[in-house]
């Protein structure tokens, strides 16, 4: 039995029952097809909504395990390097002089200070200060000589085998000229600090 589309057209909706049996069939079919269809849709939506957000997940475990697996193949440069770094930093803690040390570091400065033909009218160790890894020691120094010997001590202390850095730069005249390089007498103010590592100290 074909089913004849002007059979459509002569279905009364308000008395289907005398509808022909091809046109019942047919809106049967229709009604089964959207029952099934919202039921489907009723119970996987939420297993759809489940299914992206796995694949989401999957995106990112990927990502996690490819970034995992570039590290595993260069964990023998990590480690080469590592030690590179660690061997690095026992030498920079070798130049930190402990405690004992910064008198004979003082008596280096003053040593670099006469070699240099200056005056050294202060070198004095003021109070140690507390930083979070470290421990900071200034040292007041003043010198008075000429332009050439406080450039050559200044370039003294800078070499000295132990890490020193300078600060609160000034240079002052005390002589007759009036320009600093013609000047025969100069007088420099400095702090040259240096450092300790606390975990040293502790030792």
């Amino acid at each position: 039995m074909n089913l004849d589309l002007r059979d459509l057209n002569k279905i009364d909706f308000n008395n289907l029952g005398n509808a022909p049996t091809i046109a019942k069939a047919f809106l049967i079919t229709i009604a089964c097809l959207l029952v099934v269809g919202a039921v489907l849709y009723f119970f996987t939506s939420n297993q759809w909504v489940e299914l992206e957000a796995a694949e989401q997940q999957e995106q990112v475990k990927r990502k996690e395990f490819d970034e995992k697996q570039s590290k595993a193949a260069n964990l023998g440069a990590y480690r080469q390097q590592m030690q590179q770094m660690q061997e690095a930093f026992k030498d920079l803690l070798r130049q930190l002089p402990k405690s004992t040390e910064v008198p004979g570091l003082i008596d280096e400065i003053s040593y670099a200070a006469s070699g240099s033909g200056l005056f050294s009218g202060k070198l004095q160790k003021e109070a140690d200060v507390r930083r979070e890894f470290y421990i900071e020691t200034p040292i007041a120094i003043s010198v008075t000589g000429g332009f050439h010997q406080i450039g050559e001590f200044v370039s003294k202390v800078s070499a000295l085998p132990r890490i020193v850095t300078i600060h609160d730069f000034t240079l002052k005249s005390t002589g007759k000229a009036g320009e600093i390089e013609n000047s025969d007498s100069l007088t420099l103010d400095i702090v040259a600090k240096t450092y300790r590592y606390e975990a040293e100290e502790a030792k």
